[in-house]
């Protein structure tokens, strides 16, 4: 094998440090996903909102708990914008972390505007509120 030279090293270093943060970020980072039980809907038809959270994946020891805000809305047709659940909710997580929560149901009676309907959830920084994690699910409602 022939001896390595110092650009040799630094390359190797290079794709060593870029594995690790790679690992690292994926891991470490929470999320959540909005689950609906259909995506489309009719009167008298039931939609059942559902948050799957997740902490950094499993017990990787650099991944240390995280404290998130909770936010979960419904966008009607027309723009209008509800809050599905408090706009403040923190929650702390730990690396491993599963939650799978019922947020909301909903039976639609005909008089609700006819269209598409965002359902989303995001994870924010508790003090940039940078986004840490979204996720949009549409809903369409025809009578």
């Amino acid at each position: 094998m022939p001896a390595m030279t110092p650009t040799d090293y630094n390359v190797v270093i290079m794709k060593l440090v870029e594995q690790v943060l790679n690992y690292s970020t994926e891991t470490c980072i929470p999320s959540i996903e909005i689950d609906l039980n259909s995506n489309n809907r009719v009167t008298g038809d039931k939609v059942v909102v559902n948050a799957h959270i997740k902490g950094a994946k499993g017990s990787v020891s650099s991944c240390e708990q995280t404290q998130v805000v909770e936010t979960v809305w419904v966008k009607l047709p027309n723009d209008s914008v509800i809050p599905l659940i408090d706009p403040y909710t923190v929650l702390t997580l730990l690396p491993g972390d599963d939650i799978e929560t019922n947020i909301f149901e909903y039976t639609f009676s005909g008089a609700e505007p006819i269209g598409s309907y965002e359902i989303g959830g995001r994870l924010l920084h508790p003090f940039s509120g940078d986004a840490i994690s979204t996720d949009i699910e549409v809903l369409t409602f025809s009578q």
